[in-house]
């Protein structure tokens, strides 16, 4: 209204403090808001410890915002939830392999956890987990959002399944911080709410 762009973004999880934010429309164009612009308020949040988890309010004059044109947003779009679900992927795999780790390690009742048939089931289903969640990220066409969407959607929950039962191979060793199994339950958590899967599930719909 009258030259400004105003609003409020309710959650951005940049790599600063003053980030820029880029915000697309429907209509296909996108618009580059400069760091001056924007108040951030900052947000609890569950992981990610290299986050800047905030609330954005906006208020920016015509020369504070750039019109971005040429480029494929959608492909954007769609590479960047392609780059989550890799990123879901890793911390599935790291999850799994701490797990895989420890229950070879650690002896029960006179032989390693691997011994018991139920972990080793569990084990392998968080393997199993994980490759389908890297498979997907590497497999999906970015340029179809709903294959992006299909993508970023398991891996993230993909990873919150395997993190949670990785930590379920630790027992109670899985909530003390000197071991990493509870950190990559919180990040798996932390990167969905960052993703915001209910809103991709939106767009992923509509390019369907």
């Amino acid at each position: 209204a009258d030259g400004r762009l105003s609003g409020t973004v309710g959650r951005v999880d940049a790599a600063g403090p003053r980030p820029h934010l880029v915000v697309l429309d429907d209509d296909g164009t996108a618009r580059l808001v400069e760091p001056d612009a924007l108040e951030g308020r900052g947000l609890a949040r569950t992981g990610l410890g290299g986050a800047f988890t905030s609330a954005l309010e906006v208020s920016a004059s015509a020369d504070q915002v750039h019109e971005l044109s040429g480029r494929d947003l959608p492909a954007s779009l769609g590479r960047l939830w392609c780059g989550a679900a890799a990123v879901a992927a890793g911390i599935a795999g790291a999850a799994a392999d701490g797990a895989a780790s420890y229950a070879a390690g650690r002896r029960q009742f006179g032989d390693a956890l691997t011994a018991i048939p139920t972990v080793r089931q569990s084990l392998l289903d968080q393997v199993a987990d994980t490759v389908t969640a890297l498979t997907a990220s590497i497999a999906a066409d970015h340029s179809d959002l709903a294959q992006a969407y299909a993508a970023v959607s398991r891996a993230c929950d993909g990873a919150i399944d395997v993190a949670a039962a990785a930590l379920q191979t630790h027992g109670g060793y899985g909530y003390l911080s000197e071991y990493p199994a509870e950190r990559f339950l919180r990040d798996a958590v932390s990167l969905r709410a960052a993703v915001d899967v209910q809103s991709a599930a939106r767009v992923g719909a509509a390019d369907l």
